[in-house]
């Protein structure tokens, strides 16, 4: 294995810089645009290659698993991970912290007991939801939801402009436009709610 050596100081000023200590895992995946405590990768696995390039704030998780060899499951691929960096470092992250957090194609499963509250999914901030599910069991809990959230929301039955389908929509707070990709023929859609 290479030798490690020490990240130059004015590399990682850099990086934590234009990263503004944000994962771009969590920021390309998720939207989730909070600052992390977190790690400098070494994007080729090389810790002796230093180079800005070669780099990318991830927080601890995402950094412990983009370090884990896997056997089955694919983990994420330098090029992936820069690619996610990149689109970080082009945007306005302030402005996409302020842009509704986007859910799309996903399954929230929760199994609970014994607790005084449990929520399947809880958005707290302006969302767009499509084509999700929250579902929860719940043994011996006070307060159960599926679904929670402090925002107000509104259901949207928009139709495809390409197959004609019909695209249901939840909308946490009031955007001004929302793309969503069609179930049927996944096509992206522009709503204006």
């Amino acid at each position: 294995m290479t030798e490690r050596k020490p990240i130059p100081p004015d590399i990682e000023t850099q990086v934590l810089q234009k990263s503004r200590r944000r994962c771009c895992l969590c920021w390309s995946l998720y939207g989730d645009a909070t600052v992390k405590q977190g790690q400098i990768a070494h994007l080729d696995h090389d810790p002796s290659n230093c180079d800005f390039d070669n780099l990318a704030f991830l927080c601890l998780p995402h950094h412990d698993e983009y370090d884990t060899k896997r056997s089955q499951a694919k983990g994420f691929r330098p090029e992936e991970v820069k690619s996610y960096r990149n689109r970080l470092y082009a945007t306005d992250i302030l402005e996409k912290q302020d842009a509704p957090l986007i859910i799309k194609d996903s399954k929230f499963d929760a199994d609970v007991k014994n607790v005084d509250e449990a929520y399947g999914m809880q958005v707290n901030r302006p969302a767009v939801l499509s084509n999700v599910q929250a579902s929860l069991r719940a043994d011996n809990v006070k307060t159960a939801a599926a679904f929670s959230t402090n925002q107000g929301m509104s259901a949207i039955l928009a139709t495809c402009d390409q197959c004609g389908s019909p695209i249901p929509v939840a909308c946490t707070g009031r955007p001004s436009s929302i793309s969503v990709r069609c179930p049927r023929c996944g096509k992206e859609n522009v709503i204006h709610p």
